[in-house]
């Protein structure tokens, strides 16, 4: 996927997420730190059933673990940035999470 920094960036603040930082990109999606212990990841081929199991999964694991592990703190599945270029829609989803307790 090819999506400028900006649109995804643009994509955060239209969730209200003022002052937003990329901190890694990858095959899956691309994580931003929004303050507060909190992150966004863009996920820009995952479905919204794929990433509910995910997040039972992270809650399943809260606490469980002798280190830190995600915790899903909201999903939006209508967050897709058309893309400037081409006029098209690609399929990703917004999720935001936060460590659990140590």
């Amino acid at each position: 996927m090819s999506l400028p920094d900006t649109v995804l960036e643009v994509q955060l603040r239209e969730l209200g997420y003022a002052d937003v930082e990329q901190i890694a990109i990858g095959m899956q999606g691309a994580v931003y730190r929004l303050g507060r212990e909190r992150v966004a990841k863009i996920w820009f081929h995952a479905g919204e059933t794929e990433l509910r199991r995910l997040g039972e999964l992270y809650a399943a694991l809260d606490g469980r673990l002798p280190f830190r592990t995600p915790r899903m703190l909201g999903l939006h599945p209508s967050a897709r940035p058309s893309r400037p270029d081409s006029g098209t829609t690609p399929d990703n989803s917004c999720s935001t999470a936060a460590p659990t307790r140590s």
